[in-house]
């Protein structure tokens, strides 16, 4: 008998327990390179469904996507006007359940007008990461990051603090 004890994302949201910023990084990381390998497949594969009760956490801390196309629940819902599911809709939920776990709020209760969703201030994380974010949750695919190459370039450049000097620091 196996004593393996998986969580979900979700688990460790609703806990207690704060997540620290490199945690919360190697999550990210991960979950873009899941996404990359899925858009590289003949077709590429949607998953269509990301939320924190569909990622598993496995005990040697690699990451499982679970309940591929499945239906999906609010608040992890795509924009209206976004009919097709593509990678970029992908990046979106993923952008969603990252919010989800920076913040440990319920993304209705960060949702304002046309899908919008306003986190900035309830997460003290770097704010290169907001912007990553950002840019994965924009309700607008045309601005949003195109492909899990570019979020996870995107995250590296956060991660290695290669974003320069922050002219805001000081203030």
């Amino acid at each position: 008998m196996s004593d393996k004890v998986e969580k979900s994302l979700k688990d460790i949201i609703d806990s207690a327990t704060p997540v620290d910023k490199d945690y919360i990084f190697d999550i990210t990381e991960k979950l873009l390179e899941i996404l990359l390998k899925l858009s590289k497949e003949k077709p590429p594969l949607i998953h269509g469904n990301i939320t924190p009760s569909n990622i598993i956490i496995k005990d040697d801390g690699s990451l499982e996507l679970i309940n591929f196309n499945s239906e999906r629940k609010k608040p992890f819902l795509l924009p209206k006007k976004e009919i097709k599911l593509t990678i970029q809709s992908d990046l979106y939920l993923l952008g969603l359940t990252l919010v989800n776990l920076t913040t440990k709020k319920d993304i209705s209760e960060l949702l304002v007008l046309d899908n919008k969703v306003q986190f900035r201030r309830d997460t003290g994380i770097d704010r290169y990461y907001k912007n990553l974010l950002d840019d994965l949750i924009h309700p607008n695919p045309k601005f949003r990051i195109k492909n899990p190459k570019k979020a996870l370039k995107h995250l590296l450049k956060v991660k290695k603090g290669k974003f320069g000097l922050d002219p805001f620091a000081r203030r």
